[in-house]
């Protein structure tokens, strides 16, 4: 959170904490700062709505929660390295390096005062008229007049970067070579207190009383249970300097650094998420007003607002064995806050919506139905819920003379004209009528059609020369003497109406007689193979 004055050569690491690899994908929205904003050191929310960053030349403020940002305050050449606020109605920043103090108020006016000590680092308000502020050669000063007039505590040779209040008395300061400076009677007194560490110390918070984090170069991350008289090292393990650290409860914080880096732990600091900012600038500084509404700020005129996207609490209720075809109902609990739900299903599938519960077409494929809640972070992780759908693919006819044939070996049930066919159940059809024919595939229970198909020229093949094929007696009470001026007959095959065969013969020659016997009356279907494969279909009727 705050600029490193001296550079530090050596590290430790104490392996008492871990880091995950996972991703958080909360989103960091990024703002739009006013026009020749460069570094920010220092945010701090008073309110959800209320918002100021200080960095060099000037103070940013927001008083909408971010849609807008003005820049109240410029001051040239002058570097302001933090920005508090001990009350509703103001924000103090401190200068380094000049004698500038400055009140923001909110919503309106600036005050600055002249005279302050110069290379103010880091201040903080212990209650909402006594300030203290650290800096440059480990200078601690207070202020009790709301900052009209200071008091230099203590020298203590060490740059100090951060320093934060468990309660009105109780204050810890930290900095360079792993410095850390206390307090229990409301800053009058500062004792030192051993670190563990021989890092760069650059932000401190407490979450309560007993409660707080210190963060520093080399991910440094110190934690204490007792309001600052000891410290336990729980490193993360990384490379990059942590500069800004903040704490929404004893468990839950954030803490940012170098390389655009946010990181978040619901568990005091034991486990780390990574989550996405969407920056590769130095982060110098992270406030929350409550759980979340959240900010961030860094180098490059970087700033970032929390903005999480919610999660759904329940699980899709709904059909997960379904056929193609079916209307179907799926729902989840609401969730709070969400302005919509994003719902998405396996191909061919549709309908739809975007309430908690939606109505949709099932297709032919299995896959999942998932949502996710959406609010104007965009949304948030979807649960889902995995379907099968067990209609058989789509049949499809082929024509071939008065043979039709589905695609589908098996399960099939003809329709001429929307009406079942008796006994057509076969994988082929031979058709004598004009109309339109289906054909509908059945399996576990669920059906598919065929698109129609329109005849219109139902009967036999006339006879040509080319395929002169002489079938007598016919009629006939079921013996045919077949011959072919033509060509060869290769193979011969006779189905009834419905498809079933009732006599087939491998022959060569160019006549053969065949006798069906046990064949009941009617129409039947002569199909002819030469040697060249050609097919020839007659109609033969027994009697």
């Amino acid at each position: 959170m705050k600029k490193i004055i001296l550079t530090l050569v050596l590290f430790s690491f104490f392996f008492f904490g871990k880091t995950t690899n996972s991703v958080l994908y909360a989103q960091w929205m990024a703002q739009t700062p006013p026009t020749g904003t460069t570094s920010l050191n220092s945010v701090y929310a008073i309110s959800p709505t209320s918002v100021a960053c200080a960095g060099a030349q000037r103070v940013i403020r927001t008083l909408d929660g971010g849609l807008t940002w003005t820049s109240p305050l410029t001051l040239g050449g002058v570097n302001i390295y933090s920005i508090h606020s001990g009350y509703s109605a103001n924000w103090l920043a401190l200068t380094q390096n000049t004698t500038w103090m400055m009140t923001v108020g909110n919503p309106g006016g600036i005050t600055l005062s002249s005279g302050h000590p110069d290379s103010i680092m880091a201040l903080h308000f212990s209650t909402p008229g006594c300030i203290t502020a650290v800096g440059t050669t480990g200078k601690i000063e207070t202020s009790c007049d709301t900052g009209a007039t200071w008091q230099v505590r203590v020298f203590t040779g060490l740059t100090l970067n951060s320093v934060w209040y468990a309660d009105a008395n109780t204050g810890v300061a930290c900095g360079v070579f792993g410095s850390i400076k206390r307090t229990v009677d409301g800053g009058t007194t500062w004792a030192t207190v051993t670190s563990g560490v021989v890092q760069n110390l650059n932000g401190i918070t407490f979450a309560d009383v007993l409660t707080g984090y210190i963060v520093g170069n080399s991910g440094t991350f110190l934690k204490t249970i007792d309001g600052g008289a000891t410290w336990t090292s729980m490193p993360l393990l990384i490379p990059n300097s942590l500069n800004g650290v903040y704490f929404v409860s004893a468990d839950t914080g954030y803490v940012v650094g170098s390389g655009g880096l946010i990181r978040k732990t619901v568990d005091g600091g034991t486990s780390w998420t990574t989550m996405t900012s969407n920056t590769t600038q130095i982060l110098r500084s992270v406030h929350f007003a409550n759980h979340t509404a959240g900010w961030v700020c860094g180098d490059g005129g970087v700033i970032l607002k929390y903005c999480p996207t919610l999660s759904v609490t329940g699980n899709i209720t709904g059909a997960t064995t379904v056929c193609a075809g079916d209307t179907l109902t799926y729902s989840i609990p609401a969730v709070t806050g969400a302005i919509g739900y994003s719902w998405t299903f396996p191909l061919g599938w549709v309908g739809g919506g975007s309430g908690s519960t939606i109505s949709v077409i099932a297709g032919y494929g299995s896959g999942n139905v998932s949502v996710a809640a959406t609010n104007s972070c965009g949304n948030g992780t979807p649960v889902t819920l995995a379907v099968t759908v067990n209609s058989p693919p789509v049949p499809v006819i082929t024509q071939n003379f008065n043979v039709l044939t589905s695609s589908a070996t098996t399960n099939n049930q003809w329709y001429l004209n929307g009406t079942a066919v008796a006994g057509a159940t076969g994988q082929t059809y031979n058709f004598t009528s004009n109309g339109t024919y289906t054909v509908i595939v059945t399996s576990n229970g669920c059906s598919s059609e065929s698109s129609p198909l329109v005849i219109t020229n139902a009967g036999v093949n006339e006879q040509t020369d080319d395929a002169a094929v002489f079938i007598y007696p016919n009629p006939s009470t079921g013996q045919f003497q077949i011959s072919n001026l033509k060509f060869q007959i290769k193979s011969l095959k006779i189905t009834d109406v419905v498809g079933h065969v009732v006599f087939q013969s491998t022959i060569a020659g160019q006549q053969t007689t065949i006798e069906l016997t046990g064949v009941a009356k009617g129409i039947y279907f002569l199909q002819l193979v030469n040697e060249n494969k050609n097919e020839v279909m007659r109609k033969i009727i027994v009697e």
